[in-house]
């Protein structure tokens, strides 16, 4: 007998899982698939009357052939915790999922409610155990999620149009885009470079670090008394979000160059050329991230969805 590749029974019920999933969401949604090596299955974006809101949520699929309440209730998702550091950096919120394979039903809840931590990034690679505290069979799931976007969001916009707040943020927006915009053409000309000579790597290094040096100066001082009350911070969903990235930001580029004492009121910078090497693209990473969610809560400042006929659900800010 010829032998043949094996489908095994864990992508099935992944599969089946997820169509349930899908099943419970209005049609008129916007669900695409997310690469699984994040944790995340699903991407879906709210529509109104056919209009699109600008507000979405991930999702995180799990089947289970059953689910026996008698012995676990609230039924649990265990998540490594470097996968709920990854939902945390993300201004969309991210709904967990189990799903019954046998009848069907839905156990949900929200990382913010399911994750006792939240909004804090946690340490270790341990798993942990997320609670999830509705189903299907007594909780409305499309209302529950609308309900919910529905809050979050509105605290969103809520921050990003009080216009003091706009216009910092969006000052930390030009100088993250200046950055990345740095570490991606140095990261071209580094794959670029053909030769021998080390002065040619030399000044590609240096001016690197004098572009970089001045938008990451610039952008500590914006930052300096914002980002030390966390009080502050942790009112503000996208403030301790931007914040969060911000610190790991730090991290990097600490790795790229190091700082020393000021001259004349101006910083001097010893180029790092192996740190360069090891730490430009995670850099560049967490620079991608910040822009995107920086963007994308500005975006939504703007962007409000007002019901129009009656029979609307009310949704929006």
């Amino acid at each position: 007998m010829k032998a043949f590749p094996k489908r095994p029974s864990s992508h099935v019920g992944g599969d089946r899982a997820v169509q349930a999933v899908v099943a419970h969401c209005d049609p008129a949604w916007i669900i695409t698939s997310v690469a699984k090596d994040y944790g995340l299955d699903l991407r879906v974006e709210i529509t109104q009357n056919g209009l699109v809101t600008g507000e979405e949520f991930f999702v995180q699929v799990k089947g289970r052939t059953k689910i026996d309440t008698d012995r676990e209730y609230p039924p649990r998702a265990s998540v490594r915790q470097a996968t709920i550091n990854y939902w945390l950096g993300k201004l969309s919120p991210t709904l967990i999922v189990v799903v019954d394979l046998s009848n069907g039903v839905l156990a949900f809840d929200w990382l913010q409610y399911a994750y006792a931590a939240y909004p804090q990034l946690g340490t270790g690679e341990s798993e942990v155990g997320l609670p999830l505290s509705k189903n299907s069979g007594s909780h409305e799931f499309r209302q529950e999620i609308l309900a919910y976007l529905r809050q979050y969001y509105a605290v969103v916009r809520r921050d990003v149009q009080d216009g003091s707040q706009n216009l910092y943020l969006t000052r930390i927006l030009f100088h993250v885009s200046a950055l990345f915009r740095v570490c991606a053409r140095t990261a071209i000309e580094l794959q670029r470079l053909d030769s021998d000579d080390p002065n040619d790597y030399r000044q590609l290094v240096h001016a690197f670090v004098t572009a970089f040096a001045a938008h990451d100066e610039i952008l500590a001082w914006l930052r300096e008394g914002r980002f030390t009350d966390s009080r502050a911070a942790g009112e503000s969903r996208i403030l301790s979000l931007v914040g969060t990235l911000l610190a790991l930001y730090d991290q990097g580029r600490d790795k790229l160059f190091q700082r020393q004492d000021r001259e004349d009121g101006f910083w001097k910078i010893r180029p790092d050329y192996s740190g360069l090497a090891a730490y430009l693209l995670p850099t560049f990473g967490v620079l991608h991230d910040l822009e995107e969610i920086l963007f994308q809560g500005l975006m939504l400042g703007k962007l409000v969805y007002v019901p129009g006929e009656a029979s609307d659900v009310a949704h929006g800010a």
